[in-house]
């Protein structure tokens, strides 16, 4: 008797069988019944990582760029958010953050449609293991900040504007769903922009990659290659996270 295939694999592979990079995102965007956050399904190709031929601001860490293959995934639609992450904490698979008194930590505020932010590394990796799937490698960061293009921003090569990202605030994080403008062609929100995201990348010592440039960043720090280490146990509140799924089966 033929196996059956989970829900989460028929949904998916239909999915990706029918669509295009170029077909309207909602058409891909499933729900992780878990944590109720939205996931979209982006097809595996080979983009270009690293310094972009037509960006002027490119830093040495950047250069020089390659050819990079990355696999079918699912994204998440936006950064975890503080709603899906108090699911995880009474799901018992995650620990409510000890934060201090003052600040944009989220969590304290009760800002529930904002992404988790205040978080280290190892909490965003729990948090997407308990939906069993990781923390995005850079690779896979920028090819879907990219839309698996060749563009600086997520939305393209025009610098960065109010209506795009959040940036160069003083008044903390937005709400995911606030620049839809600054979407990626797959739907993709706050790609830049809003909190810097952890990525599942190798330790360089105690730290590790984040991506993304968030709510107080300057202009730069939103290029889709550009890319910062942060020690994996600093839990600032420029600091969130999304999660990556699996395509399989």
């Amino acid at each position: 008797m033929e196996r059956r295939r989970s829900v989460w694999g028929v949904v998916c592979a239909a999915l990706v069988a029918a669509g295009s990079a170029a077909q309207a995102p909602a058409a891909r965007a499933v729900r992780e019944p878990k944590s109720g956050l939205l996931f979209v399904a982006l097809p595996g190709g080979e983009f270009h990582f690293g310094c972009e031929p037509q960006d002027l601001h490119c830093l040495a860490s950047e250069q020089p760029g390659r050819a990079q293959r990355v696999p079918a995934l699912r994204m998440g639609e936006t950064l975890v958010t503080v709603a899906a992450f108090r699911r995880c904490v009474a799901a018992g698979a995650c620990v409510a953050p000890r934060l201090l008194v003052g600040g944009r930590c989220n969590w304290r505020l009760g800002r529930a449609q904002h992404p988790m932010n205040c978080i280290d590394w190892a909490s965003a990796q729990a948090f997407c293991a308990w939906i069993g799937g990781r923390l995005p490698t850079p690779e896979e960061m920028e090819y879907a900040a990219k839309g698996g293009a060749s563009r600086i921003y997520p939305w393209g090569d025009d610098p960065p504007g109010a209506a795009l990202a959040q940036f160069g605030s003083r008044e903390g994080t937005a709400e995911v769903r606030a620049h839809p403008a600054g979407a990626t062609p797959q739907g993709l929100l706050d790609m830049a922009g809003n909190a810097w995201q952890w990525t599942d990348s190798e330790a360089v010592g105690s730290n590790r990659e984040a991506r993304g440039g968030g709510w107080s960043s300057p202009p730069g720090d939103l290029r889709a290659s550009h890319r910062r280490l942060y020690r994996a146990q600093d839990r600032y509140s420029n600091i969130g996270f999304r999660c990556a799924l699996p395509l399989g089966d």
